[in-house]
């Protein structure tokens, strides 16, 4: 449901002039202890800087997220909430929303594709810090 809902979203906003769509790809976790570094997903920014997506996370449950993107050239900033996340020393603003805050940079154009990279530093003292790969386009 949480990707249909996703599609939906991105299909409604088929007007915006600067709209970004984007592949979740991997991770990598350091340190790496069991995580799930394969992370597929969508997302889509509108122009005003609204932001939904979702992706199979680091536990291998589904993660929904929205809330708002700004970006400076190639340096972004997105703040909003985040599912899957419950009962894993997340920062919590309700019991199943986790606080999101991802800082991330995207790299130079290949073959019309932009790679993002972000980091999500540790949510617990025994988590591990995450380096997330995106595509956009």
């Amino acid at each position: 449901y949480a990707l249909a809902f996703v599609a939906a979203v991105m299909l409604m906003c088929g007007s915006a002039h600067a709209q970004t769509f984007g592949l979740h790809i991997g991770s990598q976790h350091i340190p790496n202890e069991g995580y799930n570094n394969f992370n597929p997903g969508a997302y889509f920014k509108h122009d005003t800087g609204a932001t939904v997506g979702a992706y199979k996370n680091s536990f291998r449950k589904l993660s929904v997220y929205a809330g708002w993107t700004i970006e400076r050239g190639p340096v972004a900033l997105t703040v909003g909430g985040v599912t899957g996340y419950k009962n894993t020393g997340a920062r919590m603003l309700t019991s199943d929303v986790a606080l999101l805050v991802i800082p991330s940079v995207r790299l130079p154009s290949i073959g019309g594709l932009s790679p993002r990279l972000a980091y999500t530093p540790k949510a617990h003292p025994k988590g591990a810090h995450v380096v997330p790969l995106m595509l956009e386009f």
